[in-house]
């Protein structure tokens, strides 16, 4: 039997969008809350609460939401500090930290806002972010999964970044990039050589990310796309 998630009301701070996930082939309960960083388990015969401190989520550049649940306060202080940095070098796009009130019983968002994250199409925290810093956003009416369509809306030449991606499964891990393409690349991977147009974001984290595990040996950058 396969997974099964599903939302349910929190048991520490009400959010009616709390993440339970049931594991049909072990029989394994998981209870997730992305507002206060509540988290409950029922695994085996072993019943766990861990009670939060609040949460961390964000966007990086290739599309991947990540979520972490916070349980003490030097965590959430950490998560905060850790944010502010990489919003500020956009090595991260929307994104926000939230603290739970235990006294008050409510939770308040010290990054961004709780709602950025609801978007499929990365948009920018300008709360975090100057307008000189913000990378161009994706076209917010191409769909992500659409990895076939060569073009944005106004008919510049889109990035191809996850160009081979599987666009079936919603996994945005395999979305491909929905900005305009502005640079040229030459990627050297382990079965040859090849040029590619990127935007400048995902032209920069591959250069970054060359030479490390799961990545092409080498990128360069060539110059602006045609």
């Amino acid at each position: 039997m396969s997974s099964n998630t599903s939302f349910t009301i929190c048991p520490q701070c009400n959010y009616s969008e709390c993440m339970r996930e049931f594991n049909g082939s072990n029989g394994n309960l998981y209870l997730n809350c992305s507002h206060c960083g509540y988290c409950e388990s029922w695994i085996a015969s072993e019943h766990t609460v861990a009670p939060g401190a609040g949460c961390i989520s964000y966007i990086v550049p290739t599309g991947v939401v990540h979520t972490q649940y916070l349980h003490t306060a030097a965590e959430v202080e950490s998560s905060t500090q850790w944010l502010r940095e990489r919003l500020s070098t956009c090595e991260c796009w929307q994104g926000y930290v939230t603290r739970w009130d235990a006294d008050t019983r409510t939770v308040e968002a010290i990054v961004g806002q709780f709602e950025d994250l609801n978007l499929v199409i990365p948009g920018i925290d300008l709360d975090d972010l100057g307008d000189d810093q913000a990378p161009e956003p994706g076209d917010p009416n191409l769909d992500p999964f659409d990895t076939a369509t060569d073009t944005i809306a106004d008919g510049s030449p889109r990035c191809d970044s996850h160009y081979h991606a599987a666009d079936q499964h919603g996994d945005l891990d395999k979305a491909r990039c929905t900005r305009a393409a502005t640079v040229m690349i030459r990627v050297t991977a382990s079965d040859g050589v090849y040029d590619a147009k990127a935007c400048r974001r995902c032209a920069d984290s591959a250069v970054k990310s060359a030479g490390t595990m799961g990545s092409p040996l080498a990128v360069e950058i060539l110059g602006e796309a045609e």
